[in-house]
C-alpha cells in the first residue's frame, strides 16, 4: 500500500512538472505544445515505472509471455480471425448500403507500404497494450481483490473499464494558440475530464471497447497465454487501418457505428461472433494436439 501511494505521488509530480516545464521548453523546440506536454508526461511515467516496477523473467512467465511451441500458432490464428470476420461484417454493411467499396488506386508500392506499416503498428500496439492491460493491470487487480467470491469479476470490470476509458481521454482537445502559458498546460491537464464529460457522444465506443477488452481477457484466461490476445488486438488494428483502402463508410449511427467497427450495435454482435469463432478454432487446435489414449 505504501508503494502504491508513493507511485501515485510520483505520478502527480510528473504531471506538475509537465505543467511547469512545457511553456518554458516550447519556445526552444520545433514541436507542438501538446506534443511537448505529452512527451514530458510519457517520459516521466516511464521513469516512475522503471523505479517502482522491477520486471524480471518471472514477470513475463506470470503474464503468459513465455514462448512455447504453440505460441506462434495462437498468435497467427488470433491475428487472422478478426480480418476474416470483420471482412464479412463490412460486406454486410455494404449490402445494406451503410458502406461502399471504393478501391484506392495509390500504386502497388503505396499499398505494400500501407499494409506493412499497418501490420507493424498492430503488433506494436497489441504487444504494448496487452502487456499493460491484460498483463500488469489485470494481474495487479487480481492481487488486490484476491477473494474467490468476486475478485475475478471485479478485476475484469476494472481492467476493461480502464482500457476503454483510456482510448477517449483526448477525444476533446482544448484550443492552444501560438503563445501557450501555464494556463494552457492546465487546460491540457484537464482535457481527459473534458472528454469524459461528453459521455453521451462517446458511450457507444466505450461499450464496444469494454466488450473487446473482455474478449481479450477471455482468450488470455482460457489459454493461459498472452499471445492470442496480442494477435486478436493486432489483427483488429491492422484491419481498421487498412479497410479505408477498399471501403468508404458513409454512416455513423448507433446501429452500425462508424469505420471503427466497435461503436455500433451490429458491430458489438460482430465482435461477439468473432470471439466464439476464435474459441472454436482454439479448442479444435488444442484438441488436435492431445496425445492419443490407449
Amino acid at each position: 500500500m505504501k508503494k502504491t501511494i508513493l507511485f501515485l505521488l510520483s505520478f502527480a509530480l510528473v504531471l506538475a512538472l509537465a505543467v511547469v516545464l512545457s511553456p518554458l521548453i516550447y519556445p526552444h523546440l520545433p514541436f507542438k505544445f501538446e506534443r511537448i506536454f505529452n512527451r514530458i508526461v510519457m517520459v516521466g511515467v516511464l521513469v516512475c515505472v522503471a523505479i517502482f516496477v522491477r520486471i524480471r523473467k518471472e514477470t513475463f512467465i506470470e503474464y503468459g509471455l513465455a514462448w512455447k511451441k504453440d505460441s506462434l500458432h495462437l498468435l497467427l490464428t488470433a491475428f487472422i480471425a478478426p480480418i476474416a470476420v470483420l471482412s464479412v461484417y463490412v460486406a454486410i454493411q455494404t449490402f445494406f448500403g451503410e458502406a461502399q467499396f471504393s478501391f484506392q488506386n495509390v500504386g502497388i508500392a503505396k499499398w505494400i507500404s500501407r499494409i506493412i506499416l499497418a501490420a507493424l503498428t498492430g503488433l506494436l500496439i497489441g504487444s504494448i497494450e496487452e502487456f499493460f492491460f491484460r498483463g500488469a493491470t489485470f494481474h495487479g487487480c487480481r492481487k488486490i481483490w484476491s477473494s474467490p467470491g468476486g475478485g475475478l469479476a471485479l478485476s475484469l470490470f476494472v481492467t476493461n473499464l480502464f482500457y476503454a476509458i483510456v482510448h477517449f481521454v483526448h477525444a476533446k482537445r482544448p484550443f492552444i494558440d501560438s503563445t501557450p502559458d501555464f494556463y494552457d498546460s492546465l487546460k491540457l491537464l484537464g482535457a481527459p475530464f473534458a472528454s469524459l464529460s461528453q459521455f453521451g457522444e462517446i458511450w457507444p465506443g466505450l461499450a464496444g471497447l469494454f466488450i473487446f477488452g473482455l474478449m481479450l481477457n477471455g482468450l488470455y484466461l482460457r489459454t493461459k497465454s498472452l499471445y492470442p490476445a496480442i494477435g486478436l488486438h493486432a489483427g483488429a488494428v491492422f484491419f481498421i487501418k487498412t479497410d479505408g483502402l477498399l471501403v468508404n463508410f458513409g454512416s455513423n449511427n448507433l446501429l452500425w457505428g462508424s469505420g471503427k467497427m466497435y461503436d455500433g450495435i451490429v458491430g458489438w454482435f460482430a465482435l461477439m461472433i468473432l470471439y466464439f469463432v476464435l474459441i472454436c478454432f482454439l479448442k479444435k487446435s488444442q484438441g488436435s494436439r492431445l496425445p492419443a489414449q490407449g
